[in-house]
């Protein structure tokens, strides 16, 4: 009898996913080939089962989008908790205008930093992974909302 695949986590580091066995509190037991070890629950995400036209990163640019992608869903869902899901509600009162009204923020936002330097709260970094986590946040709303699924 086989072992049976639980899931599947993406490793932050280098972007690759490998099915997992068993779950606990601090990690996952995954197994590929001839290995199985445990990877601490900070250093991958949960995903959904692999299609074909996943990919390894073949390049350091390709790792850093990876990481810059992740790095960013990990901020997302943190800050969506800690904000009581925030961009739903907002999606729910202003529709399509929710993202235009966050991205202007965000829009203003580098523009101040621009012309005063990174100050002592956000960087232009901060705020571009902002940017690009509303679009993220949007279209998961979108996708949830069709599937029907809970948002």
């Amino acid at each position: 009898m086989g072992v049976k695949i639980l899931g599947y986590v993406r490793l932050i580091e280098s972007g690759e996913v490998y099915p997992f066995v068993e779950q606990e509190e601090n990690g996952y037991l995954v197994a590929f080939e001839n290995y199985m070890g445990w990877v601490d629950k900070r250093r991958c995400v949960e995903v959904e089962e692999p299609k074909e036209s996943l990919f390894t990163p073949q390049n350091e640019f390709e790792k850093s989008v990876v990481n810059v992608c992740m790095e960013i869903a990990e901020t997302l869902i943190k800050k969506n908790r800690d904000y009581g899901d925030s961009y739903r509600k907002l999606k729910e009162e202003y529709g399509d205008l929710a993202l235009i009204i966050r991205q202007t923020d965000k829009l203003e936002r580098l523009k101040t930093l621009q012309k005063q330097g990174n100050l002592v709260n956000e960087s232009t970094t901060d705020t571009k992974k902002d940017g690009a986590g509303y679009y993220i946040l949007d279209l998961a709303y979108e996708r949830v909302n069709k599937e029907g699924g809970e948002i």
